[in-house]
């Protein structure tokens, strides 16, 4: 059994490195055969990245379609994510969420959480930080920056009024590609960093808090309207577990937006909070102003993290599963 990863992005984005670069890299780890970007034979495991094109997709499977073919991070936000769906033999996801809504009879689904590589986070031993600030970290898109809830806005100017020290939400996005933002506070600093792979880890361990959010509206568009109605929220789709994952691993305290997605956070405070109303915001702000509660709350979650989603765990979890969907599908001989 091989798995052959045809990757066809770069490191620096999320789902590709994520689901296809450190998990081959995983998958070796286990002693697993695993290439990226070979010719496809006819007994591969093939596992297409997120953003594969469905029209290479489609010259891949016609070259050899005893292959079993696994879609990563389905989607229905756009007609060609959809037609995926019906090329593939399964796919792979990153949330029990997901799992419950894509997989069917006739489709099976395995999860493997988004889980970064632990070694990076440790090799970075110390990071510069001001006493004189508290840095509430955001890492991922433009897009989740801009649809901060109005709420947690208020709580973090509110509680920057009256803090002691500098309050500043610093988010890490992809600026030379998506380009540059307002301040979406009045009291609060806000300052935007260039997101880059070699740095990213190091960045990440210099927030006091790290931010996670749960939803984002999509803008009209001429795909839109098939998909969901203009007046809901939609999930984001998979990629915020991850960064819950990636604050666990850094040991940073986390505030997340109240998501299905983010229920391994539990309802105690022990290992971060959820939040979906101003006063929740704002309490769990004073709660991690405290460095010694900071470093409490983020120890747990480190702790829940090695236990749970280490990548030993859940990679030997996931070639379990894909063994079991390729035995029930009788393929691969």
């Amino acid at each position: 059994m091989r798995f052959n990863f045809l990757i066809d992005q770069g490191i620096e984005v999320g789902s590709s490195r994520v689901h296809g670069y450190l998990l081959h890299e995983y998958l070796l780890r286990l002693g697993c055969n695993s290439v990226i970007n070979n010719p496809v034979e006819s007994k591969d495991i093939v596992v297409f990245s997120k953003n594969y094109k469905l029209s290479k997709m489609l010259d891949v499977i016609s070259s050899c379609p005893s292959a079993y073919y696994l879609d990563t991070n389905p989607s229905r936000r756009t007609i060609d994510k959809r037609k995926k769906r019906k090329f593939t033999d399964a796919a792979i996801v990153g949330s029990i969420t997901e799992f419950a809504e894509y997989v069917s009879d006739d489709y099976p689904v395995v999860i493997m959480p988004q889980i970064e590589d632990q070694k990076l986070f440790d090799n970075v031993l110390e990071v510069d930080r001001d006493s004189n600030a508290l840095v509430i970290g955001y890492h991922g898109n433009k897009q989740h920056v801009l649809d901060i809830p109005s709420e947690f806005v208020k709580a973090i100017d509110e509680f920057s009024e009256r803090s002691t020290v500098d309050v500043i939400f610093r988010a890490i996005y992809n600026v030379a590609s998506e380009g540059n933002i307002k301040s979406p506070f009045s009291k609060a600093k806000f300052e935007v960093v260039q997101w880059d792979y070699d740095f990213i880890h190091e960045e990440i361990k210099k927030f006091d808090i790290g931010y996670v959010p749960a939803l984002t509206r999509y803008k009209k568009g001429l795909e839109f309207r098939f998909v969901e109605p203009l007046t809901r929220f939609i999930f984001k789709n998979n990629t915020n577990p991850g960064r819950l994952y990636t604050y666990f691993q850094a040991r940073v305290p986390v505030i997340a937006d109240f998501s299905p997605y983010h229920f391994v956070l539990g309802h105690d405070g022990r290992s971060g909070f959820l939040c979906g109303t101003y006063q929740s915001y704002l309490s769990a702000l004073y709660m991690l102003q405290d460095e010694y509660k900071r470093r409490e709350v983020s120890n747990n979650a480190y702790s829940i993290h090695s236990d749970s989603f280490c990548w030993k765990k859940n990679t030997e979890h996931f070639v379990e599963q894909v063994k079991k969907i390729i035995d029930k599908s009788k393929r691969l001989g």
